[in-house]
């Protein structure tokens, strides 16, 4: 992950558990049919209606070099994941498929230029990709084809997808929102134009029974003053103007946690966001960034510190009645070369296994790693030279764990 657009995420990201802690008896897995019933936060897609959402966050597309290029976690099969064929797609792709995800949470930095400068992969870039040796721009119909074919491919996989809304210096959510929704509705209306008529397009179940595609927003949080009943209503709003727009009913799937660690967390409110009509879930991208008391060093922060402020905000947002997808994150490793000024946590079994044991038992509407494949900063799923398949074991374990726990839920 790279530049500016990372400065406060990076921050976030810190670590937690490992394999072979035993699952206490107690809820039980997910049903494999069909639900009929519609339950808030459940998939209403009917090739996978009922099923609760086991994703990740997925950047997609030839690696960008304009990104920060140094890999802590380097991928094995490296030459097959640079998408210059249908084939590396489908390879790419399939490693969610072996997890057991039913979902791909898509990263979108924008289309405008965006993906250019800061995203680790270039699907959206309106820059023509280095790899294919043209110049220039593509069309924006180019760029639309580039996207639909993940779309395609992925549903000849079985696979959902939705997009994840990522901030960058041009469109700062935790600035503008709920004050202005002007650079929010232009790109999710811009997703919704063009790919929500996909098959696949991800849509879950409101509190009404009603279906919703589904629109995540990273930094759902606001940096100043805001009233959390404004905070709130900005949701459905958008929601509504959407709607007229595209024809598309939004449900938001929200990432709550403060940036930076120990930073304000204004705005969302559980008792608030419950009652909307268009948040659909709540999915941290990290849990793990701080310790619960006051401020530390990033060094001074131990492992059982994260875990701990992890529960707490686990046991906030569960208790909200809002449906929770529970984050995993292996670990955390920046090296001194990415960024010097945080500290690297996790990858080993005691972490991997406090992390699913937390995710498991409190995912009641499915789990979420994030990410599947960000190997800058080591928070990645795929088999890696350094870890050989450990994290990628541990993912698939957590994922049939979960789905044990809550069957006859």
């Amino acid at each position: 992950m790279a530049g500016p657009t990372f400065n406060r995420r990076r921050a976030l990201l810190g670590g937690a558990a490992l394999l072979g802690a035993p699952l206490v008896a107690g809820r039980p897995a997910e049903a494999a049919g069909p639900d009929p019933i519609p339950i808030r936060g459940r998939i209403a897609n009917p090739s996978h209606r009922g099923q609760r959402v086991y994703t990740g966050l997925y950047f997609a597309g030839p690696h960008n070099r304009n990104s920060i290029p140094l890999f802590t976690r380097h991928p094995l099969n490296f030459d097959r994941l640079d998408w210059r064929s249908e084939a590396d797609i489908r390879f790419s792709l399939q490693h969610l498929v072996d997890l057991g995800l039913n979902t791909v949470k898509l990263s979108y930095f924008g289309h405008l230029g965006d993906s250019d400068d800061f995203a680790p992969t270039w699907l959206f870039s309106q820059r023509r990709w280095p790899h294919e040796g043209g110049s220039g721009n593509y069309t924006e119909a180019e760029q639309i084809a580039r996207v639909r074919q993940l779309f395609d491919i992925a549903h000849g996989m079985g696979l959902l997808v939705a997009p994840l809304i990522e901030v960058t210096p041009n469109n700062k959510f935790f600035d503008y929102f709920p004050h202005a929704l002007d650079e929010l509705l232009f790109r999710a209306g811009w997703l919704l134009k063009h790919f929500g008529d996909a098959p696949n397009y991800l849509r879950v179940f409101d509190r009404q029974g009603k279906a919703r595609h589904v629109l995540w927003q990273i930094e759902a949080i606001h940096l100043g003053d805001v009233d959390p009943v404004a905070f709130a209503a900005g949701f459905d709003t958008a929601a509504q103007l959407l709607r007229e727009r595209t024809g598309h009913a939004v449900g938001w799937g929200l990432d709550v946690t403060p940036l930076p660690p120990y930073g304000p967390h204004t705005g969302p409110e559980p008792e608030l966001l419950r009652d909307t009509a268009s948040v659909v879930m709540i999915n941290p991208f990290n849990i793990t960034s701080q310790g619960p008391g006051a401020f530390e060093p990033q060094p001074d922060v131990t492992e059982a510190e994260r875990m701990e402020y992890a529960s707490a905000i686990t046991q906030r947002w569960v208790g909200s009645g809002i449906p929770y997808v529970a984050p995993l994150l292996p670990g955390y490793d920046p090296t001194p070369e990415v960024f010097p000024d945080l500290t690297a946590y996790g990858f080993n079994a005691d972490w991997l296994s406090q992390q699913r044991e937390l995710a498991v038992r409190n995912g009641n509407a499915g789990v979420s790693f994030d990410t599947l494949n960000g190997f800058t900063e080591g928070y990645n799923t795929y088999p890696t030279e350094e870890d050989g398949d450990t994290i990628t074991v541990w993912a698939r374990e957590s994922v049939a764990a979960h789905r044990r726990f809550w069957t006859s839920i």
